[in-house]
């Protein structure tokens, strides 16, 4: 189960706010980094028309199981998260490209398939 990391109070100029901002910094550093590994290749593949069925899934889980490795595998729920949301992306994907589906809802779609992805990792 996934539990929030609390500090208490500290005041500015102690080590504790310090050592709070830092942990903040680092996590925010983390989120737009895994965000950027994420998102610009996924976009690069769609626009460009390369993209085939189980890419996201390969790209998503193989980040995903490599920062659980990392953890030491302590939440493997959120990598097996990571491989449900990446599946349903591939066939939802799939579906758009198989139906006959305006531009625009294409358009729509795939940019809020790709920002929820990369909220994942926040």
């Amino acid at each position: 189960m996934l539990r929030p990391f609390t500090l208490g109070h500290a005041p500015e100029g102690t080590e504790e706010h310090v050592v709070a901002e830092t942990l903040a910094a680092a996590g925010l550093g983390s989120y737009v980094i895994t965000s950027l590994i994420l998102v610009v290749p996924l976009t690069y593949l769609i626009r460009s028309r390369l993209y085939m069925i189980g890419t996201a899934t390969l790209l998503v889980t193989s980040i995903a199981l490599l920062s659980a490795i990392v953890e030491n595998l302590r939440e493997p729920e959120t990598a097996i998260a990571a491989l449900a949301a990446a599946r349903l992306t591939d066939l939802a994907l799939l579906t758009l490209r198989h139906r006959k589906v305006s531009q625009r809802v294409g358009r729509i779609f795939r940019s809020r398939s790709i920002e929820n992805g990369s909220a994942l990792w926040g």
